[in-house]
């Protein structure tokens, strides 16, 4: 099975396969470069700036917020769950009520 002919092929279909990976990493590079292209000792040059106001923001010192830990310390744990006994009376939710699934007794 496994004789000169078969190993060539596998042999040949990684390095073709090799070869397609590299020609597409190639092309995507050409198509998609993202680098300032210079000529020689040429110095790059932005062509416009557009001012974001970041130099403004840098100088300022943002107020800062309250500590995570007392956050934390103040958190409501049940604000934060959903109740469905005024949907749904017999405990059950939506889907199961519309199966007709009983109710799980603990």
């Amino acid at each position: 099975m496994f004789d000169t002919m078969t190993l060539t092929k596998v042999t040949g279909a990684i390095c073709g396969s090799l070869l397609v990976y590299l020609f597409a990493t190639w092309a995507s590079d050409e198509l998609y470069a993202t680098a300032p292209a210079a000529h020689g000792d040429e110095e790059v040059a932005q062509a416009y700036t557009i001012d974001t106001g970041a130099e403004e923001a840098s100088a300022e010192v943002a107020e800062e917020g309250p500590a995570f830990a007392d956050l934390y310390a103040a958190a409501d744990a049940a604000a934060g769950v959903r109740h469905y006994d005024h949907a749904f009376p017999d405990g059950q939710l939506a889907p199961a009520k519309f199966l007709g699934i009983p109710p799980a007794r603990c």
